[in-house]
């Protein structure tokens, strides 16, 4: 009978080990981060699917990126406890910017946008540069010989 003890105590051991190994890895992962999260509507609160969300850190200016979902939702997760701006851009509209967003550890603040109807900007920037050294449409070679180059090779 003492053999039947000694293995339930076992067990019983083994198994409160393994309970407090899982409670104590629970407890240790807390979240030291916090989301931002939203969504992109237009005037007529249809939504707006492939819009430009920019997440700026207000005290680093470190930017992030994403784009609205099928859903025209968005979201930022795991960001870092600080003040931000987010600003969104889709084609056909303004661009709009909500400032001073707080983000705590833990919370999800809901930032939700209805874009106003902005005119269409179209950028086209034209650089001249030097002119190319190799013309890839030709395969003869050529080169400007000027009168002082030639006069001091001939003498």
């Amino acid at each position: 009978m003492r053999k039947f003890q000694w293995v339930a105590f076992r067990r019983v051991c083994v198994l409160a080990v393994a309970a407090l190994t899982i409670f104590a890895a629970q407890s240790s992962a807390q979240s030291i981060t916090g989301d931002i999260l939203g969504s992109v509507h237009d005037p007529s609160d249809a939504i707006v699917v492939v819009a430009v969300v920019t997440l700026t850190a207000t005290d680093t200016g470190i930017t992030v990126q994403t784009t609205t979902n099928s859903d025209g939702n968005y979201l930022f997760a795991q960001q870092k406890p600080g003040t931000y701006s987010v600003s969104v851009s889709a084609a056909g509209f303004s661009t709009s910017t909500i400032s001073d967003i707080t983000l705590q550890i833990g919370e999800r603040p809901r930032v939700d946008f209805r874009l106003k109807v902005g005119a269409v900007a179209e950028q086209v920037h034209v650089s001249a540069g030097a002119a190319p050294l190799l013309e890839p449409e030709t395969s003869s070679m050529g080169q400007v010989v000027t009168s002082a180059a030639m006069a001091t090779t001939l003498t």
